[in-house]
């Protein structure tokens, strides 16, 4: 017998209580990441070459 589910939305309303923190882990790593792009395309703009420099 298999666990699926008829829709993505069943099981995460099902077992999504289970991966909140994996969630916000996330999207904290992603906002980084984002903010990270960003200053490299204004280092680019203002020719430093687009250079990533560490937090």
């Amino acid at each position: 017998m298999t666990m699926r589910r008829s829709t993505l939305a069943i099981t995460i309303n099902l077992y999504g209580h289970l991966f909140k923190d994996s969630a916000d882990e996330a999207v904290l790593a992603l906002s980084h990441a984002l903010d990270q792009a960003a200053s490299g395309w204004a280092n680019r703009e203002q020719g430093n070459g687009g250079v990533l420099r560490a937090a």
